[in-house]
């Protein structure tokens, strides 16, 4: 196999934290004149190395921090709200804070947030379900979004869960507060509230990119998060139910360029948006729960882009056979370009991104397969002494198979279930005339209109 060479060292660009405030697919990008790592494509210099990096990476990506085994929940709600069952949501596009990056960066169908509206009060356990934070209505509060239908709640900042300092056994409260962002960084800005808009025509629970929320030590003076894993900004919270009626199920290939032993191919699912696709576990990191957003052209349905820097999951890298020297990472998705069956250099003209072809196939299928130029990467961002290199290239190809997927959460109202019934959509997720000719979904199933 010939070796893969990149041909210039080049500094990818990082989120910034003044991303563009839309609902969906927020993709306002900065270079990080501060903080951008540059880097010597290609750092892991043999198959062997790439092995080794390989069996260090996380199975499951959600943190495993030095502090975070040793938070536990806080028993917060009342007796009277303790049978409360909270909604497990998707945030489609969802920005994390990370040192590593130097700034924040993307997590699509991001899945560990959980809230409930019920009786004129908001719960909202935005990490991992630690505790909860309650929002009581405010119809006084200025509504920005009331031609929407959303109503307001007035988050008041509390104790969300429990810390013990491994060394002094001292407990730390620990609360949710919103963050202000300097260089890059977020720290405490004293406030004490902070407002979700609710619009109940969709069980849509939405807290805009201006509020940045984070953990910190409760009551403290300091300014400093407490982990950095406890960060994230633009929760855009819809329940789960509602996303899985257009999650289908769909197989996935890759052709490695790294040799044939690295080759992939596999089950996966794809959510059909509106005008994008949300792919999970195709990507090259071989993590199954890592999801990737495929944006559809406005002017060309045919054409789709994977934008960069989209997070696939935690990594640690092992610098030696003892398996002692580690340093922490995080996998991103870039795009690379090939010529002749070889990779040539990052697609930097396209911001990183790599672009796609979709196709319907005669078996009713729906096929999104790399272009002739770009292919899918992921880049390894690693804290010293390494900068970072590719751990997968792969041409890729997803094959939608339109079969809809099982899942046990329950139905969050039989009202919000029963208006989809008889409707039909296109495979892009939008509405149209029952009349509307070729193939479109009905019913939760494919059908072909002629």
């Amino acid at each position: 196999m010939k070796r893969f060479l990149l041909v210039a060292v080049i500094a990818l660009m990082t989120l910034s934290a003044s991303a563009v405030n839309r609902t969906r697919a927020p993709k306002g990008m900065l270079v990080n004149e501060k903080k951008a790592a540059m880097f010597t494509p290609g750092a892991f210099k043999s198959i062997a190395a790439k092995q080794q990096a390989m069996n260090a990476f996380y199975s499951d990506y959600q943190p495993t921090l030095s502090k975070a085994k040793y938070v536990k929940k806080a028993s917060l709600r009342a007796e009277e709200e303790e049978e409360l069952e909270l909604i497990p949501a998707y945030s489609q596009w969802t920005y994390f804070y990370s040192t590593i990056m130097g700034g924040f960066i993307p997590k699509i169908m991001e899945d560990q947030v959980q809230y409930l509206v019920k009786d004129g009060k908001a719960y909202l356990a935005p990490f991992a379900n630690l505790g909860i934070v309650v929002g009581e209505k405010n119809d006084e509060a200025e509504n920005p979004f009331a031609q929407y239908g959303a109503e307001v709640y007035t988050f008041t900042c509390g104790v969300i869960a429990k810390y013990t300092d491994p060394e002094t056994s001292e407990e730390i409260e620990l609360s949710v507060e919103p963050c202000v962002i300097e260089d890059y960084t977020p720290y405490r800005s004293g406030e004490t509230t902070f407002n979700a808009y609710y619009i109940a025509e969709d069980n849509e629970l939405y807290i805009p990119s201006d509020v940045t929320l984070a953990l910190f030590v409760s009551g403290g003076t300091e300014r400093e998060i407490f982990d950095e894993y406890y960060v994230a900004r633009m929760l855009d919270l819809m329940p789960q139910e509602t996303y899985n009626q257009y999650i289908s199920k769909g197989t996935f290939t890759g052709t490695s360029y790294y040799g044939a032993e690295y080759n992939m191919e596999g089950e996966c699912l794809i959510l059909l948006g509106g005008d994008y696709y949300c792919v999970k576990g195709a990507d090259g990191s071989g993590n199954t729960d890592a999801w990737v957003e495929y944006e559809v052209d406005e002017n060309d349905e045919s054409i789709a882009v994977v934008s960069e820097n989209q997070y696939c999951g935690t990594f640690n890298f092992y610098n030696d056979d003892t398996r002692t020297d580690t340093h922490p990472g995080i996998v991103v998705t870039v795009g690379l370009l090939q010529e002749g069956g070889e990779l040539t250099a990052f697609n930097s003209e396209e911001d990183y991104s790599s672009s796609y072809k979709i196709s319907d196939t005669t078996e009713e299928t729906t096929k999104i397969e790399n272009t002739n130029n770009t292919v899918y990467g992921d880049y390894v961002f690693v804290d010293e002494p390494y900068k970072g290199g590719m751990y997968e290239a792969m041409h890729q190809t997803i094959v939608i198979t339109y079969e809809p997927i099982e899942t046990g959460i329950k139905t969050v109202t039989s009202e919000k279930n029963s208006k989809f019934d008889g409707v039909t959509y296109n495979l892009a997720g939008q509405r149209v005339s029952d009349t509307q000719k070729g193939i479109v979904i009905k019913d939760g199933r494919k059908v072909v209109i002629k």
